[in-house]
């Protein structure tokens, strides 16, 4: 197999993997296959060797990796049909990012001007906008109305459904306040995987292509009328970066959000109850004004691991964008 075959074969694979919506499972598997890739395509640069590729390399190399650990935080897992020729092997993508809720406090308005970025992806190299549309998932026009699922006195750490998926799927969220009659809510598992901003830019949560896309084409297609209704507008406090002290931005109202580094402390016991196997944004600032915070890998290998110094806002490569855990302050049904 020539190194122009493999890496087709790598390309197609990461096309796939960011199409997966909701199915963290094959997710996982196609990770896997595209990291034996990488590791086929390593090879056969450094040794040079022809012979290292012969007609006996299977077209899924992971028939001989170990069988996949399923998660037990990942909903929904279907097994992967496996095709013939040019497709499937295993991918693992990288972990993603953090959580919202209501709290009390002024931020500043005054935005960063340092543009420039981490060594691994410098803004110097970055030559064009990724439309949001690329990373998202395909949402249908019209969401049929359902049987209203009753939300009747939960407890912190339920999880309860609310808004469908583009399967017709209930969406699972984890509660994580409750005040009077409404609960805090985020999702259980990222929902997709999209950049904080659509190009590299210094930029804060109140102006981000994020924040748009959720209060807009999230909360519109995602819930039915009835279901809107009970979601909570609320007055975001968006605080400075704790650790580097990069400016946050004015308070801005909400229907669905992302939590910020303080609440994504506050809301969950440890590390551990961070991890979904991914990383996802936070919407509080990075380490400088074009970076965003967000939950990713830490020492042991959970992905729960909060990151104030973040990664950089349009954040795409061949592993996609961070993962997107939206939050919500919804009203309960009375009994």
């Amino acid at each position: 197999m020539t190194l122009e075959e493999l890496e087709q074969r790598k390309r197609k694979l990461l096309d796939e993997l960011n199409k997966i919506v909701d199915d963290p499972q094959k997710e996982l598997e196609l990770a896997g296959q595209i990291e034996v890739y990488e590791a086929l395509i390593e090879k056969k640069i450094k040794t040079g060797d022809p012979s290292f590729f012969s007609d006996d390399t299977p077209d899924n190399p992971d028939e001989s990796l170990p069988e996949q650990v399923e998660t037990e935080i990942e909903p929904d897992a279907q097994s992967v049909t496996e095709e013939s020729s040019q497709d499937e092997a295993k991918a693992e993508e990288l972990p993603d990012a953090e959580e919202p809720s209501e709290t009390d406090t002024d931020a500043d308005t005054d935005a960063d001007a340092d543009t420039e970025t981490d060594e691994d992806s410098p803004a110097e190299e970055y030559t064009e906008e990724i439309p949001v549309e690329e990373h998202a998932e395909e949402t249908p026009a019209v969401i049929e109305e359902q049987p209203e699922y009753k939300i009747i006195d939960p407890e912190i750490g339920d999880e309860v459904l609310f808004g469908t998926d583009i399967r017709g799927e209930k969406l699972r969220w984890k509660v994580l306040d409750i005040q009077d009659q409404k609960i805090l809510v985020i999702s259980s598992y990222k929902l997709c995987n999209r950049p904080y901003h659509n190009k590299c830019e210094d930029i804060t949560w109140k102006d981000c292509s994020l924040r748009e896309w959720l209060n807009n084409d999230f909360y519109n297609d995602r819930f039915s009328q009835s279901e809107r209704s009970k979601i909570i507008p609320c007055n975001i406090i968006n605080e400075d970066n704790p650790s580097f002290n990069t400016p946050g931005c004015d308070r801005t109202t909400d229907n669905v959000f992302l939590l910020s580094i303080d609440e994504a402390k506050e809301f969950f016991s440890d590390d551990k109850a961070r991890d979904i196997n991914s990383r996802w944004w936070l919407r509080s600032p990075g380490c400088k004004s074009c970076f965003a915070a967000c939950v990713g890998w830490g020492l042991y290998g959970y992905t729960g691991v909060i990151d104030a110094e973040g990664v950089r806002v349009d954040w795409f490569d061949i592993n996609g964008s961070l993962g997107v855990r939206p939050v919500m302050w919804i009203k309960t049904d009375e009994q």
